[in-house]
């Protein structure tokens, strides 16, 4: 029988394939499948997306900040505004730029996107970074300033420090010397140690260093002045927040006294890798010459000086009329040099990956011969995302850096004043030539600053690395490790020379080899919520840091050759060798708690405790808390109707911080080697106080800040008063009591203590303003002022310090503010004979004896302040205050198109200087007769005949003049510091005109280049001053152990700098 197949049927399916219209419904959802498939597949995996961000007007936004929503993935606009980041399709970008409104854009299914950014000045949701964290801009309580690599780039800058000048109120920047790779001396409101530090805490990507004050002794030239910085690249920097207010220092407790500086190094974002070369020229100009007698002039007084009785006789300078110009020796020594920096730098990444890589060749040579300073750089800073809930990371600076110090170490800036115009620098022959005998006489400065071989190298790295966990949303787990090292070689060979009749016989070599080193671990947990209207943060840490170093420095004398440069080049016999070391340890822990509820009142508090090895189990731990609130007026009913107002904020904090400037000399019993009759023996070098603890700071602040007219006008004021306690000093008592270990070996010193308290108390102000803005040109400014004043309010025993043991003292005592300068009041020269008897006696046996050899006419009339009839000490008095009433800053940027200016003036009014290398060089005979003077001395006071039998009739031949006669001996004692010699040290001066220009892509053609900007910039164009030295702009340092102020001593002097630059992206 057979089976019919019939009975199975047919599926629905195949009888729809086989009709015609089912075959094309059937390809229909074929080809739809797939192209689901396909859009699944591109939203699944990350692709290149392609953009570019520009003005309304056009114009490429140059750095925009472009970042995936809800993950770590960004990068940055290039030259022309043009990014590439891995994202998918259907993510939200979300970019941002400084000066614009945040914008967000849905990527496509094309892949790219265009952006087009409406202006907006207000900056007010940025992110800052604070003291072991980050915060929104709105939420802040504290007082902390901005300062962002675009203007970091504005100058010329060596040493990072540099660039804080002019930028941020509050914050008052000097510069000790003008040699190459000197770094800065910052203050940071207001000075508030006698003996301790007064630089501000540097925290780098987590390392933290306290660059030490610089040091001057006109007896031992500090070998450079570079410090702890001078190995970091500022081209590296991202952005440094200045830590100003007491709620933000404290969390660094004993550190943070004097401020605290967060740096932040620039990291890589997601997408392509971006390439960045650039290369700088600068052309440094020849300093202003101080002006000094020349040949006549000096033959002239040569011969007045043999007249009185102060110098042998020179028949070459018998007829000054007949002699030329002679040397200038400022002209000889200072030349037009070349400063050059290269850069190449490489950043980039994916969402799970990022890197940055840079490095730097930095090369200046100084316009003194002897002087330069080079460095070569590296950083390297990588994260990645392991994990959705785990993150590492790790930074790394290694560098070295080299510093040629022949013209600081021999004074060679000062001996080109002093030597006088009658030596030539060079012979007939092309020898160097000199004086012509050696005793009382000065070396040629042009040739020692070739022929020495001073320099320092060193070899720092720095470096950290960090883990992140997020085991839940809201809550971080912080780990890091942070390392400071450095290697550091001082070289000096001084070899032995004649330069015409003066001798130098004697070679002498110097090494010094030091090493540093630093750790520091910290971990921190912190949890942010937000429940409704309340959003609560809460941070605790703890850390542990370590330090130590120790320094091995030998010399020896007699070379047979100045060939060899070693130490085994010398005599034995001649061999001195010394070493040091030093250690110490810290443990801290510290919390934080900021709570803001309905973006309206913030509260903050920290606290940090610190305990050190430096101090006694009593005070070995300090405490250091705050507490801020902030009230944000504009999120308030009754504002919104205030459209003006964009953001007003009112803020109050309070706030302790700590100084120490110490490494355990103080509490503990140093030891000295004193010889014996058996030998070396050692001894206490000090007495120890167990008692010893924490320089402690209290401040108080109340700020505001006001956005308005859609954040085009920013005004941010504090006012605040700080005040210093158990002040570190050094009791101060006649050295046969005991208390003077430079009198003799076996001495002991007085114990330092905490004896003594100050107050600062200031007001800063910061205006930003734009100006003027359309669619192709706009203006902004930026305007900062600082006014800061100090007191001393307590001190049993004053500090007085006589600069090189001579008339010139700083003085700082109870009542007054710190580092006051001190001296005599004069009153004019003696006119006559009546003029000087009707006056006090001023000769030193005190009584009243008019001739030559006592007061004479044409001699300095001093004030007699007690009325006692007598000038003695008792008549000095403050004749100078270094410190200056305000300091400014003034920024303007212009941008047209592609063009970019930059002006930015700086100032300080109100300040004294005390010019000690004009009173050295003006005084007759103060220098001796062998050296030269300032042309001023040449208007010296003649009187009509030095004959003892005139005194009665006696006049001045050129009355009217402020420089006293010739007095061999000084009899009168006209060297006695006055206020002849401190002048106005205010002036305004314009820092640097940048102009920049980015060249549009379509005139760079088929070129592998995405951007190229090009730049000139002038630094220090001009100054406008009343001060007579080379530069108003003193710094602070430190002489014998004390910090001094606003005293001149003929530093090496900043120059005029003319720039070419050009930025390449690849």
């Amino acid at each position: 029988m057979r089976k019919n197949n019939d009975c199975r049927g047919t599926r629905p399916g195949i009888q729809l394939w086989k009709s015609l219209p089912g075959r094309l419904l059937s390809l229909v959802l074929l080809a739809c499948v797939l192209a689901a498939g396909q859009v699944w597949g591109q939203n699944a995996s990350p692709r290149t997306i392609e953009g570019r961000v520009l003005s309304k007007s056009g114009e490429p936004v140059v750095g925009a900040n472009i970042q995936v929503r809800g993950s770590k993935v960004a990068t940055a606009t290039d030259a022309n505004g043009k990014f590439n980041i891995y994202a998918r399709i259907g993510d939200v970008l979300d970019i941002s730029a400084v000066g614009y409104r945040t914008q967000r854009v849905t990527i496509g299914a094309e892949g790219t996107v265009r952006i087009a950014m409406e202006t907006d000045f207000g900056h007010m949701d940025d992110v800052v970074v604070v003291g072991y964290g980050q915060m929104k801009r709105t939420d802040l309580s504290s007082a902390q300033t901005t300062v962002t690599s675009k203007d970091i780039g504005e100058t010329v800058n060596t040493t990072l420090d540099q660039a804080l000048q002019g930028r941020a109120a509050g914050v008052y920047v000097s510069s000790p010397s003008g040699q190459p790779g000197a770094g800065a001396n910052v203050v940071i409101r207001g000075i508030s140690s006698i003996t301790a530090g007064t630089q501000p805490l540097y925290v780098i990507d987590g390392v933290q260093i306290r660059p030490g004050d610089f040091s001057d002794d006109p007896n031992s030239h500090p070998t450079g002045f570079a410090n702890a910085l001078s190995g970091i690249n500022p081209d590296d920097i991202e952005s440094m927040n200045i830590l100003e207010g007491p709620a933000a220092t404290a969390i660094f407790g004993a550190a943070g006294a004097n401020g605290v500086i967060m740096i932040t190094t620039k990291h890589g974002k997601a997408g392509d890798t971006k390439i960045s070369a650039s290369t700088t020229w600068t052309i440094q100009d020849k300093p202003k010459e101080l002006p000094v007698m020349n040949l006549q002039q000096y033959a002239t007084f040569r011969n007045d000086a043999a007249a009185a009785g102060g110098a042998p006789s020179d028949p070459s300078f018998a007829n000054p009329s007949v002699l030329g110009p002679g040397t200038d020796w400022q002209a000889a020594l200072y030349r037009r040099t070349l400063l050059q920096k290269h850069t190449l730098s490489l950043s980039g990444g994916n969402d799970k990956t990022t890197f940055y890589l840079s490095g730097e060749y930095f090369s200046q040579e100084g316009v003194a011969p002897g002087s330069g300073f080079n460095r070569a750089s590296t950083r390297i800073n990588l994260d990645n995302k392991v994990r959705p809930w785990l993150k590492l990371g790790l930074n790394l600076n290694p560098s070295y850096t080299t510093e040629k110090v022949n013209t600081t170490n021999a004074g060679i800036v000062q001996l080109a004043v002093y030597q006088n115009p009658s030596v030539p620098v060079k012979n007939p022959d092309g020898t160097w030539a000199g004086p012509v005998s050696t005793q009382y006489q000065y070396t040629n400065p042009v040739a020692l600053s070739y022929i020495n071989n001073d320099y320092n190298k060193g070899l720092g790295v720095i470096g950290g690395g960090y883990v992140d966990l997020t085991p839940i949303k809201g809550l971080t787990i912080h780990t890091e490790a942070n390392t400071n090292l450095n290697y550091t070689n001082n070289y000096q060979f001084h070899p032995s020379y004649q330069f015409g009749g003066y001798v130098n016989a004697t070679t002498v070599a110097y090494v010094n080899t030091y090493n540093s080193w630093w750790w520091n671990w910290h971990s921190r947990i912190q949890y942010d919520t937000k429940i409704g209207l309340h959003s609560i943060s809460v941070m605790a840490g703890h850390e542990a840091q370590a330090y130590g170093g120790g320094a091995l420095n030998g010399q020896r004398q007699d070379y047979v050759t100045n060939s060899i440069q070693d130490l085994s080049g010398g005599a034995q016999a001649t061999s001195i060798a010394n070493s040091t070391r030093y250690d110490g340890a810290q443990e801290s822990y510290f919390g934080r708690l900021n709570y803001v509820y309905n973006d309206r009142y913030i509260l903050g508090a920290t606290l940090r405790a610190d305990g050190s090895s430096n101090f006694g189990p009593d005070n070995r731990w300090g405490y250091f808390p705050s507490v801020s609130v902030a009230w944000r007026i504009s999120q308030e009913n009754f504002m919104k109707n205030i459209k003006s107002v964009n953001d007003l904020k009112l803020r109050f904090e309070v706030g302790t911080s700590g100084n120490s400037a110490q490494t355990g000399g103080g509490y503990y019993a140093a030891l000295q080697s004193v010889p014996t009759a058996w030998g070396t023996g050692f001894l206490s070098s000090n007495f120890s106080n167990l008692k010893l603890k924490w320089e402690s700071d209290k401040t108080y602040n109340v700020g505001v800040d006001l956005h308005m007219f859609n954040n085009r006008i920013e005004l941010i004021a504090d006012a605040y008063k700080k005040y210093t306690t158990n002040l570190l000093t050094q009791s101060v008592y006649p050295f046969y009591d005991g208390g003077d270990i430079a009198y003799s070996a076996g001495y002991i010193q007085w114990p330092e203590g905490n004896v003594g308290s100050m107050w600062n108390k200031g007001l800063t102000v910061t205006l930003n303003t734009v100006n003027f803005a359309t669619k192709q040109f706009q203006w902004k400014t930026g305007f900062n002022i600082s006014f800061d004043k100090n007191q001393v309010t307590y001190l049993p025993t004053p500090y007085i310090t006589s600069w090189n043991s001579t008339q010139a003292q700083f003085q700082t005592v109870a009542g007054q503010p710190l580092s006051m300068i001190t001296g005599y009041i004069a009153q004019g020269l003696f006119k006559n004979y009546a003029d000087i008897t009707s006056h006090a006696v001023q000769t030193a046996n005190g009584v009243m004896t008019v001739s030559p050899q006592g007061t004479w006419v044409g001699d300095i009339k001093f004030k007699d302040l007690n009325k006692d009839n007598v000038i003695n000490a008792s008549d000095r008095t403050t004749i100078g205050n270094p410190w200056p009433k305000y300091t400014f800053g003034f920024n303007n940027e212009f941008t047209y198109k592609g063009f970019d200016l930059n002006v930015l003036v700086i100032g300080s009014i109100g300040n004294d200087i005390l010019n000690y290398f004009k009173y050295y060089n003006t005084i007759p005979l103060d220098n001796g007769v062998y050296g030269n003077y300032l042309k001023a001395t040449a208007g010296y006071a003649r009187p009509s005949s030095y004959n003892i039998a005139d005194s009665s009739t006696v006049t001045l031949t050129n009355p009217g003049g402020t420089v006293p006669r010739i007095a061999p001996g000084d009899p009168n004692g006209n060297n006695r510091m006055s206020n002849l010699w401190v002048e106005n040290g205010s002036y305004v001066r314009v820092k640097n005109v940048a102009l920049s220009y980015v060249v549009p892509t379509r005139y760079l053609g088929h070129m592998p280049i995405r951007g190229l900007r090009v730049g000139v910039n002038v630094q220090n164009l001009f100054t406008i001053t009343k001060y007579s030295g080379y530069d108003p702009e003193i710094g602070i340092v430190k002489y014998q152990g004390v910090n001094m102020v606003g005293i001149d001593t003929g530093r090496y002097p900043n120059v005029r700098m003319y720039t070419g630059s050009m930025v390449l992206d690849f």
